[in-house]
């Protein structure tokens, strides 16, 4: 079976102990369009998500949530397709923490979204095949924040 689109792999190092901390992650692109995130698979651990697995929530919002480990490293691995082809991948990790909130965007664009984010933590940029891209300079972002749960901070 062949998946055209974004695939995401979260693999947890550590266990999920009691589950208390959370991911939200938001596609910033079309899930329905191959020239955006679509034929998106997400892997966390040894579940695997489709853009159908994501919803709105209570603003409309698109996002997947789930619980993530406690402790311990979460790898990330990103690979996109179109029409068959992996036009970028690559890796990071992030290290966990006890009781924490965690949110993660996905863009496809040119510019470096951290420049209109605040409370974001870390960005990777992945690279996308000059072939295959909308417009010059595109690339797949990833953004990340977090903070302890009931910090009463919105972001």
């Amino acid at each position: 079976m062949v998946f055209s689109g974004l695939m995401l792999l979260l693999v947890g190092v550590g266990g999920c102990e009691d589950a208390r901390s959370t991911i939200e992650i938001r596609p910033r692109a079309s899930l329905a369009d191959e020239e955006g995130l679509g034929g998106m698979m997400l892997r966390v651990g040894s579940d695997t998500y489709v853009p159908a697995d994501f919803s709105p929530d209570d603003t409309g919002l698109i996002e997947l949530s789930r619980p993530v480990p406690n402790s311990g490293m979460l790898e990330f691995g990103i690979e996109l397709r179109q029409q068959g082809i992996t036009v970028t991948e690559g890796a990071f990790s992030l290290e966990m923490h006890r009781n924490f909130e965690w949110g993660m965007d996905i863009f496809r664009q040119v510019a470096d979204p951290t420049e209109l984010c605040f409370g974001c933590a870390g960005v990777q940029k992945f690279e996308i095949s000059a072939e295959h891209q909308n417009q010059p300079g595109e690339a797949i972002w990833v953004t990340w924040g977090g903070q302890q749960r009931g910090s009463g901070i919105v972001y």
